[in-house]
């Protein structure tokens, strides 16, 4: 049997064929102004516009809701204490972050969260939006503490959400991840 080797000389090549080097960098699919600090939300929500920047040092805490509101909230701060136990609270009865949680005509399970300069207002349609939101702010504000040059809280603008399916669902990939069960229950608490 005889084995035959052809060696082809190739240059780099870009997606139109012309010679040069491939680009390396990652296109950015940011739903967020170019050059805005992004927010750490999962899933992503359906809009979302925000500017500026807000001191994450305080919790957030509710100045004004309903009996509804203020059960989610508390259940919030609840499993926002099991995920995070040795760091900063999220939620408390007094803090920096003063929100608001108002009732509002849209799906159970949807929300709006409106960040102002001095407050920051939650419409929700029941108790289960109001339990996303919170849960969305408290994403936002956990990433804004741990990673501040990658992630910030918003200063102004908006973040709408609601289920776009009437069941929620997750991709959870774990091959080649370190971390473990851990990582994987906190991931499926969220």
């Amino acid at each position: 049997m005889s084995l035959s080797c052809w060696f082809i000389d190739a240059g780099p090549t870009t997606r139109k064929r012309e010679s040069g080097l491939p680009r390396l960098e990652a296109t950015s699919f940011s739903k967020l102004p170019r050059g805005a600090p992004p927010v750490s939300i999962l899933p992503f929500p359906q809009r979302i516009d925000i500017a500026g920047q807000r001191d994450t040092i305080g919790a957030l805490y509710l100045a004004e809701a309903t009996r509804e509101a203020q059960a989610a909230f508390n259940a919030a701060a609840a499993l926002a204490r099991r995920l995070y136990p040795s760091g900063p609270e999220l939620f408390g009865e007094a803090g920096v972050i003063a929100c608001l949680a108002r009732h509002a005509a849209m799906p159970e399970e949807g929300y709006r969260i409106d960040f102002g300069p001095s407050v920051v207002t939650l419409l929700a349609g029941g108790r289960k939006g109001f339990f996303y939101g919170y849960v969305t702010l408290g994403q936002i504000l956990h990433a804004a503490r741990n990673k501040p040059g990658e992630f910030s809280f918003p200063l102004t603008g908006v973040i709408v959400d609601a289920p776009r399916f009437a069941w929620r669902g997750m991709l959870l990939d774990v091959r080649g991840r370190s971390g473990g069960w851990m990582i994987c229950c906190g991931s499926l608490t969220f």
